[in-house]
């Protein structure tokens, strides 16, 4: 007889093994393809996250500097009203009225005898003609970065605008004593005076006009300068803006 047909059950049993073995060989096939079709799914929104994650980024470094510029803006506006004489210096035209030394207001005058064709450009700014102008109270020119307070300026002084300063080197032949800048209207006399207050000997003037110090000579271009002149150096240096006094017997007495 047929020796399978004898044998039913093994036979199924072959079958049934034979289905199981196809089933297990192919399972991982099954769990690769899973995982490669999760992994498309999800790739897309990974890399959307990587990309936002950058712009993020991108907008934190732009958001801290936008902060350091806003902080750098701040500083330079309060360094404007702690130091009103920068606003000065910018225009000198400013209402003088509005600005406080110590909490005093104060009132000074503005005087300009300027009567003189000042050359520009039609395209410059109007700052561009103040500053071919000066400043100066007492002769001098202000200094823009110390308070009026601070330059003996009180209540009803007199500031003038002049576009004529002499920067003026004292010297004793050998070496520089000192350097002073006045407006052309300065008188000879207060030049000499102010000289003597710039090297803290001041001193040493009243003895000067006494003719207590007669060794004492100033002299500009070969010539002796009349220390009790009232004329205005304009006068005496002329187009020379950076003259040259040479002083003779001071080292005798300083």
């Amino acid at each position: 007889m047929n020796n399978f047909g004898m044998n039913p059950m093994g036979m199924n049993q072959m079958q049934i093994n034979g289905l199981g073995m196809v089933g297990m060989n192919n399972q991982p096939n099954l769990m690769d393809q899973t995982a490669l079709n999760i992994k498309n799914i999800i790739e897309p929104y990974e890399n959307k996250i990587r990309e936002l994650e950058e712009i993020i980024k991108q907008k934190d470094f732009e958001i801290a500097v936008l902060k350091q510029k806003l902080n750098n803006k701040i500083h330079n506006n309060n360094l404007i009203e702690i130091n009103p004489l920068m606003n000065m210096n910018m225009n000198p035209w400013m209402n003088m009225n509005s600005l406080n030394i110590n909490s005093e207001e104060i009132t000074v005058t503005i005087i300009s005898n300027i009567n003189k064709n000042i050359k520009c450009n039609k395209n410059d700014k109007a700052p561009s003609i103040e500053k071919q102008l000066t400043l100066t109270f007492n002769y001098k020119p202000l200094d823009y970065h110390k308070t009026l307070g601070e330059q003996g300026i009180s209540n009803y002084s007199i500031i003038n605008i002049t576009d004529n300063i002499y920067n003026i080197n004292f010297t004793n032949n050998s070496r520089c004593l000192t350097g002073l800048s006045l407006d052309g209207m300065c008188p000879v006399k207060k030049t000499i005076e102010l000289f003597f207050q710039q090297i803290n000997q001041k001193y040493l003037y009243p003895k000067l006009l006494n003719n207590n110090l007669i060794h004492i000579k100033f002299i500009y271009n070969a010539s002796k300068l009349n220390i009790e002149d009232e004329a205005p150096i304009k006068k005496i240096f002329n187009i020379d803006h950076i003259p040259k006094v040479i002083i003779i017997g001071l080292e005798n007495y300083i």
